[in-house]
């Protein structure tokens, strides 16, 4: 009797459960092209992830929830990329548009400044609206700057954006990551060339 209660109770559970939102990849377009850079190079490391999202059963990160118009949750949006390769890259395009001859994955040779970076925080809040998608980002990046193994200095930026639009939800959910991404590296960008000692223009 009690097996037979478990599986009346998983299928009741999975009948209730929608199907989860795949996110499969990860865009970000840089606030304006990446300038001419003929000064010393920075090494910029692969971000670390210590977010400490919540997975589903394949270990993808789930980011967001799906939820109805009462708020109840339907599924989960996961990342199927990581999301490492994104902050890098977006911080490393970010640094060049603002003057810096950065590299994602340079070796942190003698005299070249090394930018480490730690996805401390990633945090999507969703609501179904009559006719849209509502979502609220936040990205918290902790940065530390060294220069041949001796930590030069540590700055952190938070993000933020909200995104409210027709669309499937993984969507309003990306586009509301890239523009928090955005909002944290242009308050991080100007304090880090300070750091790796690149004058503002």
């Amino acid at each position: 009797m009690k097996l037979l209660l478990a599986v009346v109770c998983v299928l009741g559970l999975a009948g209730c459960a929608g199907v989860d939102q795949r996110m499969t990849r990860l865009t970000y377009m840089p606030t304006k092209a990446a300038a001419q850079t003929t000064g010393p190079l920075v090494a910029v490391a692969m971000p670390a992830e210590g977010h400490g999202l919540p997975t589903n059963a394949g270990g993808e990160p789930i980011v967001a929830d799906v939820v109805d118009s009462r708020g109840k949750r339907k599924a989960g949006v996961v990342l199927v990329e990581p999301m490492a390769p994104w902050v890098g890259n977006a911080l490393t395009a970010e640094l060049r548009a603002a003057g810096v001859n950065a590299g994602l994955g340079l070796e942190a040779k003698e005299g070249r400044p090394l930018i480490k970076t730690e996805i401390a925080q990633l945090k999507n809040e969703s609501k179904t609206q009559w006719s849209s998608v509502a979502v609220t980002s936040t990205i918290r990046l902790e940065f530390t700057v060294e220069r041949e193994g001796a930590e030069v200095g540590r700055t952190e930026a938070v993000g933020t954006a909200k995104v409210e639009r027709a669309g499937e939800f993984k969507d309003v959910v990306h586009d509301a990551m890239e523009r928090a991404l955005r909002d944290a590296l242009m308050k991080a960008v100007p304090r880090l060339k300070e750091m790796v000692g690149v004058s503002q223009p």
